[in-house]
């Protein structure tokens, strides 16, 4: 199973486009956490 060294540039761009993809999917997921989280301590500390 021999690849070009085109379609072996290929499939590592797309892998590394498909890694970057998910790290910014993760990274949004704990960014809005936190700032759920931020807000409701602030209700908190408001409602007290």
């Amino acid at each position: 199973m021999s690849m070009s060294l085109i379609q072996k540039r290929e499939h590592l761009l797309i892998k590394f486009t498909l890694m970057l993809i998910l790290i910014c999917c993760i990274y949004m997921k704990m960014v809005k956490m936190a700032s759920n989280k931020i807000v409701t301590n602030n209700f908190v500390r408001i409602g007290r």
